[in-house]
């Protein structure tokens, strides 16, 4: 196997199956990250009231499963993947104007990937991939109109750091009806670059810089609008650090099904084969723009349609429309939502299934290809169809149980599973 983990580390990784399940994001890859659900209104029962000396605290756990068994995706990789994540979110409000919270993260990683390179002396410590994540935030309401917030936290595994730091402003206009935020976040990441072959180049440094702009529109009482624009600008080491690509003899391709553990051992590769290092640009522009207009029946149903467009400097182009249903079940305790998710995209301008090149033309250094190239799934040409359920209990009026799954089924069979289990207690 030659790529990393089918998660491709970035900026901000925290709380990714927080935000799958809860969210409704998907843990795919970048480009395919939907806008999270919008905050509780009045429309939506269950919201903990803001006043002071009050708070919450949540407690989940999520579950992720990448499975590979027919060697879909890439032909030349073992795609498993299994992230099992516990998350603590912690909200207090300090006063009727200010309120103060945290969430604290824990994940634990294991891929086909990281157990090749546990074979490798050097990195021995790298059977596992284990993450910490905490981040601790402010809210501040200057006037009734005009809300601030701020947050930073750190994040920190085997070959990964990164420091982040945001703020926003938000604004009721029109009588409340409407809502305008501005928002700035920014990451700073350190990659210990382990390559395919275990091979350990120093660090390399990577920034990621968001700007967005979401409006809520209040337009009756029981339909509501909403929309966005996210502009994010990356530099530094783009790639990831221990994926591969394998070169093929023109004159001697690769034919039939491919068995990825053919691919493992670098000192007896199939003839012709040689593998080298992923090579992508080093900066990357993302533009994004969502939408979604939801409307709440006398019936105790809300129906929801979300979209999204997506353009990066990379050459990749998605669009994600989506259809969710809320259902009460009994009033003000038990709801059900379903949710149904098509996504597709482009291929990036450096990606392909197969790169054939002679052996003249190869370079020297396996780990310095100067050419760019990457055998990525995430960032192929494919589409996907999520399935969604989650189940809410408003046990008390304090306390809130939540149960969701999502299931993905990829065009390039590469299908995923995500859970989420979740306690929420109001004090």
């Amino acid at each position: 196997m030659l790529l990393g983990l089918r998660v491709r580390r970035g900026a901000a990784r925290a709380g990714l199956l927080l935000v799958c399940c809860w969210g409704g994001a998907s843990l795919a890859s970048a480009q395919e990250d939907a806008p999270a659900d919008p905050a509780p209104t009045s429309a939506e029962p269950g919201a903990f009231a803001e006043v002071a000396g009050t708070g919450s605290v949540e407690a989940r756990i999520g579950y992720y499963q990448n499975d590979d068994a027919n060697g879909d995706g890439n032909p030349f990789l073992d795609e498993d993947l299994t992230v099992i994540e516990p998350v603590i979110v912690v909200d207090y409000n300090v006063t009727n104007r200010l309120a103060v919270g945290g969430q604290f993260s824990y994940d634990s990683v294991s891929s086909a990937s990281i157990k090749r390179l546990s074979n490798y002396p050097e990195q021995s410590g790298a059977s596992g991939d284990f993450y910490f994540g905490g981040d601790l935030n402010a809210r501040y309401k200057l006037t009734p109109a005009v809300k601030l917030g701020a947050h930073a936290g750190l994040s920190t595994e085997y070959d990964y750091s990164s420091f982040g730091f945001g703020g926003d402003a938000s604004f009721d206009l029109n009588e409340q009806n409407t809502t305008l935020k501005l928002g700035f976040n920014g990451y700073f990441d350190t990659v210990k670059t382990i390559r395919f072959n275990g091979t350990r180049e120093g660090d390399e440094r990577r920034v990621s810089l968001t700007a967005n702009l979401d409006l809520y529109q209040i337009l009756t009482p029981t339909l509501h609008m909403s929309a966005g624009l996210s502009l994010t600008h990356q530099s530094g080491f783009l790639e990831t650090a221990f994926n591969g690509v394998v070169l093929e003899d023109p004159n001697n391709p690769l034919v039939g099904d491919l068995d990825p553990g053919a691919f493992v051992n670098l000192t007896n590769l199939p003839p012709g084969v040689a593998v080298v290092a992923e090579a992508l640009p080093d900066t990357r522009i993302r533009a994004a723009v969502f939408g979604e207009l939801r409307k709440y029946l006398d019936s105790g149903t809300s129906l929801s349609f979300r979209a999204r467009l997506y353009q990066d400097s990379w050459g990749i182009f998605s669009v994600a429309p989506e259809l969710r249903v809320y259902q009460w079940i009994v009033d003000d305790v038990f709801r059900v939502r379903f949710r149904y998710r098509f996504y597709a995209q482009t291929a990036a301008k450096d990606y392909s299934r197969h790169f054939f090149v002679p052996s003249a033309a190869r370079p020297s250094d396996p780990l310095k290809p100067g050419t760019r190239r990457t055998q990525d799934s995430d960032l192929s040409e494919f589409s996907s169809h999520t399935i969604g359920l989650k189940l809410t209990l408003h046990a008390t009026d304090s306390v809130e149980l939540d149960l969701g799954g999502d299931y993905v089924l990829r065009e390039d069979g590469i299908d995923q599973l995500l859970v989420s289990v979740g306690v929420r207690v109001g004090f």
